[in-house]
């Protein structure tokens, strides 16, 4: 099956203002240039199932969007460029460094699924 991960925007981000921006860009044109457009780099990490009761809470939209998916928590992750060409290139990368006992330390290993 598949996934459909859901998250919670931002208290800061009015879905309104998103919408009422996609149409101010259509209304001009749909052509943007480099001052137009900041790139970032982000993965999306799996971070469990979402519970029964913040599946039930989920608006009929979103539900309609992710039927028989598995309904998934995500968080974003920054990365930078080489990171994620070499996601792209099949490779694994390696963030999160934790430090533990006798000089080892503990890492986060990440793959691309698309």
């Amino acid at each position: 099956g598949n996934d459909c991960f859901i998250s919670t925007i931002p208290e800061d981000v009015s879905p309104v203002e998103i919408a009422l921006g996609i149409q101010e860009i259509k209304a001009g044109n749909n052509v943007t240039t480099e001052v137009d457009e900041l790139e970032q780099y982000k993965i999306i990490r799996d971070v469990g199932p979402l519970t029964d009761a913040e599946i039930n809470a989920l608006h009929p939209d979103i539900k309609s969007q992710c039927v028989d998916s598995n309904y998934k928590k995500f968080k974003e992750s920054p990365v930078d460029k080489v990171q994620s060409d070499d996601l792209d290139d099949g490779k694994v990368i390696l963030f999160d460094t934790k430090g533990s006992r006798a000089g080892c330390e503990l890492q986060t290993a990440v793959t691309d699924q698309a």
